[in-house]
């Protein structure tokens, strides 16, 4: 586990590096001039962490990035999150790496057999249940119709992290703007219950509500499925598998909604991830490899070395390089400007210092549509999807990429493009006047997406 400490310690020192230095500078004013005032210790405690709160989770934002106060709170969230999860784990004993944010602090700050945050925000009823054994947040809008349309919304945080409440808020918004019953998946994690467990949890809730999703209340004909980020790779992989089943009498899914889905590990070094390869918010390159690796199972030193396999590309050969599959994620299927890194990395020289074993582990992964929804040869059985593809993510191209492939198979895609948007920018963590204006129009979006399916309104704009 050093060596991956090592990994970690350098990232976070790296982001250090970037504190603003006028901030600091401000910061100290500030605090020498309350204490020339005669402000109490207390006072001076208080605000001082606060200020320090401030400082230690700024960090400048992708070049190009129109800036917003509102942005930066929210990245200045997501920062804090990693940098808690960080100091915790090593006050609390765990290990370095920070494994499963939020979900070791929770149980600590805060008392899980409550009721979600959304269940007091009146429209929606929200519950706490369980459907195939696993837990899971229901949430039946007062007035929806009886049966009701559903959507399984698949909770994401990188296989590793958080849990469903993280996502209590969003799903809250997609059930009171559709005004049908939402179910949110609170499904195991890595690295205790590696790949296929969580994956397997995910589809098993899935074919549970279509198969029995009457005795909820569920009209089965008109269910499908979504999720953020690492969710929506879930609801990806769950799609694909279901649509593919032989001499299955499951009613088919009705549509997907996918927001900046993180799709395949065939190639970690696509423009996008060169463009952000560093860290330049909250997510990185190798951050994305760690997570990828845990959820494949790795650990200790031979975590570290997964990630060092993933993010170099040294797990495809040859032969597969040249394969059909090669062309499922050429920039070619990109468009036109995004084609070529702004920012590219240095060539790769060799590769030859990565262990075959890891690299063969690993390889038996690349084409399984479970891990990698986007190498799936046949996708013309998916749904009508909705993607969103945010500006400045990382994972932008595994949406423009899928996006293709889905076209090509005849499947109706919506692209939702979010301009200056990021990743999980469209997760709410926060009242409406501190979202931000690209999360926003990806919920309406994709809640306008989800009524034109279900009522056969108005022909989405596929394409």
């Amino acid at each position: 586990m050093e060596g991956l400490y090592r990994l970690m310690q350098q990232d976070y020192t790296k982001s250090s590096m970037h504190l603003n230095p006028p901030l600091v500078a401000m910061t100290l004013v500030v605090m020498i001039s309350l204490y020339s005032l005669g402000v109490s210790t207390v006072g001076l405690f208080f605000a001082g962490s606060f200020l320090a709160l401030i400082v230690l989770t700024y960090h400048p934002l992708v070049p190009g990035m129109r800036r917003t106060w509102r942005i930066h709170l929210i990245m200045g969230v997501f920062i804090f999150l990693r940098r808690l999860d960080f100091l915790t784990s090593k006050l609390l004993g765990r290990q370095p790496f920070p494994l499963n944010i939020v979900s070791k602090q929770l149980p600590i700050i805060r008392d899980k057999t409550k009721l979600p945050r959304s269940a007091s925000f009146g429209q929606v009823k929200v519950t706490r249940e369980e459907i195939a054994g696993v837990p899971v947040i229901v949430y039946r809008p007062y007035k929806m119709a009886s049966p009701s349309p559903a959507l399984v919304f698949m909770r994401g945080a990188g296989f590793v992290m958080g849990n469903a409440d993280l996502f209590d808020w969003t799903v809250y918004e997609y059930a009171k703007k559709t005004n049908i019953m939402a179910v949110l998946t609170n499904c195991c994690q890595a690295p205790q219950h590696p790949f296929p467990e969580p994956f397997n949890e995910n589809l098993e809730v899935t074919r549970y509500i279509l198969q029995h999703g009457a005795d909820l209340g569920i009209d089965v004909e008109n269910v499908g499925v979504g999720g953020d980020s690492a969710g929506a790779h879930f609801a990806a992989a769950v799609a694909t598998t279901l649509a593919n089943e032989e001499d299955s009498d499951l009613p088919c899914l009705k549509f997907q909604v996918l927001q900046v889905p993180t799709l395949q590990i065939f190639d970690l070094r696509l423009p996008s991830y060169q463009d952000y390869h560093k860290f330049t918010s909250f997510i990185d390159a190798h951050g994305i490899a760690v997570n990828y690796a845990l959820y494949m199972g790795f650990d200790g030193e031979r975590l570290a070395a997964a990630a060092s396999i993933l993010v170099d590309n040294a797990h495809i050969s040859p032969e597969l390089r040249d394969s059909k599959y090669a062309d499922y994620i050429s920039v070619k299927r990109l468009p036109i400007p995004y084609r070529k890194p702004k920012r590219p990395l240095p060539p790769l020289t060799s590769t030859l210092h990565h262990d075959p074993g890891i690299i063969a582990e690993i390889a038996r992964h690349v084409l399984d549509p479970r891990m990698s929804p986007l190498m799936a040869p046949d996708l013309s059985r998916m749904p009508p999807t909705f993607i969103e593809i945010a500006e400045f993510d990382i994972f932008r191209d595994d949406g423009f990429l899928y996006a293709s492939r889905l076209s090509e198979a005849g499947v109706k895609v919506q692209v939702h493009f979010s301009e200056n948007g990021f990743h999980c920018d469209a997760a709410k963590l926060l009242p409406d006047f501190l979202t931000v204006e690209s999360g926003k129009k990806t919920l309406s979006a994709a809640s306008d997406f989800i009524l034109r399916i279900l009522h056969r309104q108005k022909e989405p704009k596929f394409g």
